[in-house]
């Protein structure tokens, strides 16, 4: 089917499929490219994530080596005595000491931290809290050994902190009677969100540390309504220990890191817009199909002009070949003014015209040579036929048969006056039924036992056929046939017409022919020139083709009861007069 096409149309389908093609490969890169852009950035604020857990773990860790040194220090262990209860120098200098050494420690570590040392035995409290109340029943409400999230009063100021405490000696539960100290490690929750403010520069996300059962710990610029959409998403997932999700909030899509802080407890979750990240990736394709667009349109614009000064020109040649091929030698194509074209289509008139020329040239030539091979056939056929005509008028003057004579007299007249009529090639099939009908009741004379019948539609009277064309077929059944049978001869004419094609048949119940004979007879039909024994035939078949087109002719077939049967096709809207 592809190779049906037109050149033009193979080009363009060409181009088409290369720029799908084109189209398919970018599109596919740029998804291939957009994948790893997310795989980069997920590893990346994972990375990022990690370490942020990692620094507070390792705090925490800090903190606690920090309380355990604390518990250890010598004034830790005075503070359990009764007279540390007492106003005295002693008591001040140990609680001096002790509330230095516990700042120390806190500066000492990446976080202000809050530390408060607490004697059970004489309630003693040493802190760096400033005016927060601790006691027994404190402690017993708000003990943890892990770090616990707590709203604290210092004064009249409520604040969240994580909490965590450590006991000397070490203990699981909660047992004042058993403990002689208890320190107690508060971390800000507001310091964590610094934290967060410091990991939020400059990178894309929101940041925030999540907890299912308390507020959420956010960086002091974030969005209110926007952490509490966040919110509202992750209270509907159940989140594993670390991982990342796609999610869609509102109209935005966003990538959703998390891991959670074996530490604290808590998750820590990064909400990063994918938009703003995506924007450069999604601009470059908007861009490449927008150029693209562009480039199909100019295409396309350049497809025409190539269509409308190229394609149709070649069209129009393509035609007038085809028309020239069929025979339509007038045709003409419309001359172009100004392109190369112009000039094509003038020497292709030019050649058409030279064609035209040289084919009616060559028409009238066959016309010529045609009426000369007529006229041949005519001084061949004559002489014999004059000849057998004289003897018989002779024989019939002689036995004083006057009816006879005059009889073949008229139809010799009759038969010689048409046939060497040489004004019109062609006549109507009335005239040539008339010579034939005089042709055989001159044989009909001569020879006694033949008899014949004719029976043609009166439709088919005036249609015009060459001249000379039904009594060669005639003379030959007579003399090939009939004269070479004995008994009774008979030659029968009939005729119809179906459309545009009429049909003379001429049959005999002569000698025949075997098939062997047949068939050579019509191979030599269609030769160049014929043999003497059938160039009646010959001429006959050979004129019909010339007058009419290649499917007239002579059509030969034995009868069954014996002779032969002979069609004269002619294809009459095809008449060449």
């Amino acid at each position: 089917m592809f190779g049906r096409l037109n050149t033009f149309t193979k080009v363009m389908a060409i181009i088409v499929l290369l720029l799908a093609a084109m189209i398919a490969l970018y599109s596919y890169s740029n998804r291939v490219s957009s994948r790893l852009v997310e795989e980069q950035l997920i590893q990346s604020n994972f990375n990022r994530i990690s370490v942020f857990l990692d620094q507070m773990d390792s705090v925490s860790e800090q903190i606690w080596r920090s309380a355990y040194t604390t518990m250890q220090d010598e004034h830790a262990v005075r503070l359990q005595s009764e007279m540390i209860t007492r106003p005295s120098f002693e008591s001040i200098i140990t609680r001096g000491r002790m509330e230095n050494l516990m700042r120390q420690q806190t500066h000492s570590l990446p976080w202000e931290i809050q530390l408060t040392l607490y004697a059970p035995a004489n309630r003693a409290v040493v802190t760096t809290a400033g005016s927060r109340q601790y006691d027994t029943d404190y402690f017993e409400r708000y003990y943890s050994q892990v770090w616990t999230y707590r709203v604290l009063t210092t004064g009249s100021l409520e604040e969240p902190y994580f909490v965590r405490h450590i006991t000397r000696p070490f203990l699981v539960d909660l047992q004042i009677d058993r403990m002689d100290l208890i320190l107690e490690a508060a971390i800000p929750a507001s310091k964590l969100a610094g934290q967060l403010t410091q990991l939020q520069a400059g990178a894309p996300g929101v940041p925030l540390l999540y907890h299912p059962e308390q507020p959420p710990i956010t960086s002091p610029g974030a969005d209110p309504e926007q952490i509490s959409v966040f919110l509202q998403q992750l209270r509907q997932m159940s989140l594993a220990d670390e991982g990342h999700e796609i999610v869609r909030l509102g109209s935005a899509n966003y990538l959703m890191n998390y891991a959670k802080s074996d530490s604290f407890g808590w998750h820590l979750v990064d909400f990063i817009p994918l938009e703003s990240i995506m924007q450069p990736i999604r601009y470059n394709m908007k861009f490449f199909y927008i150029t693209t667009g562009l480039l199909l349109l100019f295409g396309l614009g350049a497809a025409a002009l190539v269509y409308r000064n190229v394609q149709m020109p070649i069209h129009q040649l393509t035609r007038g070949v085809q028309r020239i091929a069929r025979g339509e030698y007038v045709f003409r194509v419309s001359e172009k003014k100004g392109d190369e074209f112009a000039y094509l289509f003038s020497e292709f008139n030019a050649m058409s015209d030279e064609i035209q020329r040289l084919i009616e040239k060559v028409y009238f030539e066959q016309i010529n040579v045609r009426e000369a091979k007529l006229r041949q056939m005519q001084s061949q056929i004559n002489p014999h036929f004059l000849y057998n005509n004289f003897n018989f008028i002779q024989s019939m003057t002689q036995l004083g048969n006057k009816a006879a004579v005059i009889a073949c007299t008229q139809h010799l007249s009759h038969y010689y006056r048409y046939t060497t009529r040489t004004g019109n090639s062609f006549c109507e099939l009335r005239e040539e039924l008339e010579l034939v009908r005089s042709y055989l009741e001159i044989h009909k004379m001569q020879m006694g036992r033949l008899s014949y019948h004719i029976d043609v539609p009166s439709s088919m009277l005036n249609s015009r056929m060459p001249r000379l064309l039904l009594q060669p077929v005639v003379e030959n059944a007579i003399v090939h046939g009939i004269e070479n049978r004995l008994g009774e001869g008979c030659i029968r004419i009939t005729g119809s017409q179906v459309g545009g094609v009429a049909i003379l048949v001429v049959e005999d119940n002569g000698v025949g022919m075997r098939e062997e004979q047949l068939q050579e007879l019509r191979r030599r039909l269609d030769e160049e020139a014929g043999g003497p024994a059938d160039s009646g035939l010959w001429n006959v078949h050979q004129r019909l083709k010339h007058a009419y087109d290649q499917r007239s002719g002579l059509t030969i077939t034995a009868l069954p009861e014996g002779g032969l049967r002979v069609e004269l096709r002619m294809e009459t809207s095809g008449v060449r007069e």
